[in-house]
């Protein structure tokens, strides 16, 4: 995220060396819009190591914790440093059915979702693919007794 606390990058960095002489440091710099390429998906999420979402096309849900996230462990002082605020709202993913641990209601939303999530390799970034599932909104309101 940016210094501003908008939209903003990524960056890896690796020492550079020739045997024990330390010659420099690599730096690559992945943009929001590189992430919005990486998830493919117009409902996808990207959240960052810390469960702080970093991309997501529904702009209720970007720059809010992914729930028990390591963000609400970070001391303020950390928070202004790597996101330029002290707060974060989380998002909620209420369980639909226990039958069901894949498939939750994001946020309130009135139609489950499954979600497929995959961190990736060095655990810096998670990729969230929810799929909505019209049809079990009516599922559970059948077996609740609606006749709507």
């Amino acid at each position: 995220m940016g210094r501003d606390g908008r939209a903003g990058a990524l960056y890896y960095a690796h020492a550079v060396s020739n045997g024990a002489r330390f010659l420099g440091v690599a730096v690559v710099k992945l943009n929001a819009g590189a992430l919005a390429a990486m998830a493919g998906q117009s409902q996808a999420w990207v959240s960052d190591a810390n469960g702080v979402i970093i991309h997501a096309t529904d702009p209720a849900l970007l720059h809010r914790a992914l729930p028990s996230s390591r963000v609400g462990r970070l001391d303020p002082a950390q928070l202004r440093q790597r996101y330029a605020r002290e707060h974060f709202d989380s998002i909620t993913l209420a369980p639909w059915d226990e039958a069901m641990p894949a498939v939750a209601r994001i946020s309130g939303a009135p139609v489950p979702s499954v979600l497929a999530t995959r961190p990736l390799s060095d655990g810096s970034l998670t990729v969230t693919v929810p799929r909505p599932l019209p049809a079990l909104q009516y599922q559970g309101m059948r077996a609740s007794g609606c006749s709507c």
